[in-house]
């Protein structure tokens, strides 16, 4: 997953860390994890993810340009 992408969406959203991770089932920890770069998501988490931020898997992976 891209860090950056994960995170600019989120920022776009008006979300906070918290927010997002209160959202997917996640702890705050966990999202600045993947945000940072220090840990990678499992594809239900990515799933979840892009649930949450209204753009599709394949936009947080970097495999598309279009959310």
């Amino acid at each position: 997953m891209q860090k950056e992408r994960l995170k600019a969406r989120r920022e776009a959203l008006g979300m906070s860390q918290s927010d997002l991770a209160r959202s997917v089932g996640l702890t705050p920890q966990a999202v600045s994890a993947y945000e940072n770069g220090v840990r990678h998501a499992t594809g239900d988490v990515i799933a979840a993810l892009a649930d949450v931020l209204k753009c599709s898997a394949d936009y947080l992976l970097g495999r598309t340009e279009n959310p």
